[in-house]
């Protein structure tokens, strides 16, 4: 008898201790969830692109995981990420998504500016669509085709990419510059015989036209990536809000990875995109933060081919690694950070 009351003593004790434990345990739980209700919310302007690259924004804009992070969050809509940059170093804004070869171009020109983390990557999300009716099957046959683009953009070193990969003189094909808002009314129209174009729109034309519509890429050769950006000066003077930014992203990430089939009703109206073309275009995994070599690798090829196209002056290729803001996302996400100092 003595035996079964101690043991039973020590039953409702360890019953009181992991009680008291959990009790503990679920206090702090919501006294963190308090707390970040409770602080004030910071401000923060993005600007982003018109274009699935930005849906982590909408995501948290449309889940509250940026006013949970502590965020009172601002967005400005633009119809390319380098239309964007030029909000950011307007001032206009505080932080910018857009694509790399944008930002590569703005530090050739010595903007003050640095890389916050990618928020994209993808290897299907942009192709060279092209015409069947104009003769063309295969990248090779775009030699004396005129093939219309958008300059100073990854558009732009998608297509030098793509040429160069098959072996194709870029001075074989007659490249012309198009306005971002008349890229596929050119095509369509029969004004270029193929161009550049990216989800969406690349989901919508090969729905529409079917096998009238020829679709190049070479996906080891290229990388659709996007990147936050902000200039030197206010990411060295706002460290909590792009912490709180990064964390309002991760977690939209992961509502991303989870729920798949809500977040194409998400992002759909707010690109005016129809639910089959999100459906084809939208992958959840190409939705990333990180910092990593492959990322200054990219910068450098493309400083190497804007000078060698003139688009910038001759000039020493930056070191890149001086234009990453890699703090915040050490704090946010320590294992994302994957840079060789």
């Amino acid at each position: 008898m003595l035996v079964l009351q101690n043991r039973s003593r020590r039953i409702l004790l360890a019953a009181v201790v992991l009680a008291a434990v959990a009790g503990l345990t679920g206090w702090q739980l919501l006294v963190r969830g308090a707390a970040v209700h409770a602080s004030p919310r910071l401000g923060v302007a993005i600007a982003l692109p018109l274009q699935i690259a930005g849906a982590a924004v909408l995501v948290g804009q449309n889940q509250e995981l940026f006013a949970r992070n502590g965020v009172d969050l601002t967005t400005r809509r633009f119809l390319l990420g380098k239309l964007a940059l030029q909000a950011l170093l307007a001032g206009k804004v505080d932080l910018a998504i857009m694509a790399d070869t944008p930002f590569v171009l703005a530090v050739l020109q010595n903007e003050k500016i640095a890389i916050v983390s990618s928020v994209f990557e993808s290897r299907t999300s942009m192709a060279l669509v092209a015409r069947r009716d104009r003769g063309i099957h295969k990248v090779r046959d775009l030699a004396g085709k005129t093939v219309g683009t958008i300059p100073r953009t990854n558009a732009e070193f998608f297509l030098d990419t793509l040429l160069l990969s098959e072996g194709i003189p870029a001075a074989s094909v007659h490249v012309t510059d198009l306005k971002p808002e008349e890229l596929v009314a050119d095509l369509e129209r029969g004004t270029v015989d193929a161009a550049t174009i990216w989800n969406p729109d690349l989901a919508r034309l090969e729905r529409e036209w079917g096998a009238r519509a020829v679709v190049l890429r070479n996906e080891a050769v290229f990388v659709h990536r996007f990147v936050l950006v902000g200039t030197k000066a206010w990411l060295d003077q706002h460290p909590r809000e792009i912490a709180r930014v990064l964390a309002a992203l991760r977690d939209s990430n992961q509502f991303i990875q989870d729920q798949p089939e809500p977040t194409r009703r998400i992002i759909g109206p707010s690109l005016g995109s129809q639910s089959g073309d999100v459906a084809k275009s939208f992958n959840p995994g190409e939705f990333t933060l990180g910092l990593s070599q492959s990322l200054l690798m990219a910068l450098d090829d493309q400083a190497r081919w804007a000078m060698r196209h003139q688009l910038s002056p001759p000039r020493t290729t930056p070191d890149f690694l001086d234009y990453v803001h890699q703090g915040p996302l050490e704090s946010v996400l320590p294992n994302a950070v994957k840079l060789i100092r």
